[in-house]
């Protein structure tokens, strides 16, 4: 497996092309040293030559492509902070990067749910909910991963109706 790395300039200017010289296409002949896998792509038949291309990578690239593992995200623990006692994670627990994004929004969807029993409870009505999910940068290997997340519910009381007032003094008025 051949990885190229491509560096862009960072000052936001283009390189200028360099000479290219043409060859007249050939015959193709089968190589000893290539196959071709089924999708096509000519793949070493000596993994000790993808082994080799591999040791020139930088150690954060390899962790990022997944040719050595990233010790930080493997121990990553969530743990939520709020003072909620009905909703999971109020114990430090591992999770994979891959199922930290659905799992932190299914505990962030509890806290939601948690909070319109209870504004439902107190006789008041939501506003507005959202959910935010936090993102960061692993200092190891380099991948973007879903750090945390925010639940927020504003409600307000239940206005009264014009309707609700004037019957209740009507109701007055009767028992009088």
């Amino acid at each position: 497996m051949k990885i190229e790395l491509f560096h862009g300039s960072s000052e936001g200017r283009m390189v200028p092309a360099q000479k290219v010289k043409l060859l007249a296409p050939q015959e193709a002949k089968p190589s000893a040293d290539l196959e071709r896998n089924p999708r096509g792509e000519k793949v070493s038949a000596n993994p000790k030559e993808e082994k080799n291309e591999a040791e020139f990578l930088p150690e954060r690239v390899k962790k990022r492509l997944g040719l050595e593992p990233c010790k930080t995200c493997q121990n990553r623990r969530y743990q939520d902070a709020s003072n909620d006692p009905g909703v999971s994670f109020k114990s430090p627990t591992v999770v994979s990067p891959q199922a930290a994004p659905a799992l932190v929004r299914a505990h962030e969807g509890e806290h939601v749910r948690r909070e319109q029993a209870r504004a439902e409870g107190e006789d008041r009505r939501v506003v507005y909910q959202y959910v935010q999910l936090q993102t960061s940068i692993c200092p190891e290997c380099g991948r973007v991963y879903v750090s945390g997340g925010k639940a927020v519910t504003a409600t307000a009381p239940r206005a009264e109706t014009p309707y609700s007032a004037a019957r209740q003094d009507a109701s007055i008025e009767f028992l009088a």
